[in-house]
């Protein structure tokens, strides 16, 4: 029960991560995660990266996860073991709750304290009569504690979450479409792992350093969307600025993403409902064009792509067994 229930959370996560959290498991083990906030910035700890540990119960979820901060912090529900006073760690847990509600609930907690519950007495108390003091306090830390030490912690995490990220895509893409013994196309499918995973984790590296260096020359200390923009466009320029497969495959995949969100914003600030059955209208024009495309001059598809249509479209004629089916490759 508690296994297939952190997988879900897990896939969840993936699909639909919550605004400024990241989370996933340390390595193989699954009852063991690390998760990431990014300090709102409607509070002290903006700009600061905190890294927690989550430990799930073998009874999970009727018990609570134990959660963790393992960056120091200056707040009265959060002592300097970590630990947090949150009721929902607590009396108020309730198998309904996800990590992803528990992660969101602690963000909230960083921007309005519960100094009437807390686990510091001292810093409730600074919190309550002396609030400059207090915010001082806790931007200090955040500088001190949560910003210096971002970057071979926030790789290490990345590289364990992008690599189980990107293995299923390397697995099924070597499987379908690459030659040679089980040996090679399994050396093949770790190299495609490890080229994605390192690929991403470095990226999110460099954004991240980016945008506190950014955030520290602002006169504001706030980032803005121009300082997201240009961390991004210079970690996307020197991470996947090289034109090969996986970088094309990358982008061209985030791309999409990009002209979707577009649409989806522009149809917001039109207050304009989706048309109906604009999806399948959209996926027909799609497969359509691709299809036309490869009819006329394939030479002008990405190389994956063009590779992958050859073996659904003209390879497919000469199918003679189910063994050339499952494993025969151009």
């Amino acid at each position: 029960m508690a296994l297939k229930r952190i997988q879900k959370e897990l896939k969840d996560l993936e699909r639909d991560p919550p605004s400024s959290c990241s989370a996933g498991p340390i390595g193989d083990e699954i009852f063991h995660w690390q998760a990431t906030i990014i300090g709102p910035e409607s509070s002290p700890f903006s700009g600061g990266i905190f890294f927690l540990s989550i430990h799930f119960p073998t009874d999970y979820p009727f018990k609570p996860p134990k959660v963790n901060f393992t960056t120091r912090i200056y707040h009265p529900n959060i002592n300097s073991n970590g630990s947090i006073c949150l009721d929902i760690l607590r009396d108020q847990w309730s198998p309904a709750l996800t990590i992803s509600k528990v992660l969101l609930s602690i963000c909230s907690m960083l921007t309005d304290p519960n100094p009437d519950d807390p686990l510091v007495p001292e810093i409730a108390h600074i919190y309550k009569t002396d609030r400059e003091r207090y915010d001082s306090t806790a931007r200090e830390w955040t500088r001190k504690f949560a910003s210096n030490v971002t970057a071979p912690e926030c790789l290490f995490s990345r590289k364990h979450h992008t690599a189980k990220i990107r293995f299923p895509h390397a697995l099924v893409m070597t499987l379908l479409f690459k030659t040679g013994s089980a040996q090679s196309k399994a050396m093949a499918i770790l190299k495609a792992t490890r080229a994605h995973a390192q690929g991403l984790a470095f990226f999110v590296a460099i954004y991240k350093l980016l945008l506190l260096v950014q955030q520290r020359l602002s006169t504001t200390g706030k980032s803005t969307d121009l300082h997201t923009f240009v961390a991004g466009a210079i970690g996307g320029y020197l991470v996947f600025g090289e034109q090969t497969n996986v970088n094309q495959q990358i982008t061209l995949y985030l791309f999409s993403r990009i002209a979707m969100g577009l649409a989806n914003t522009a149809l917001k600030a039109a207050n304009v409902a989706a048309p109906p059955q604009s999806f399948a209208i959209f996926a027909a024009i799609c497969w359509g064009g691709v299809l036309v495309l490869f009819r006329r001059d394939k030479s002008v598809l990405q190389d994956s792509l063009r590779s992958s249509m050859s073996y659904l479209y003209e390879d497919s004629n000469r199918w003679s067994s189910l063994k050339t089916l499952l494993w025969h490759n151009r």
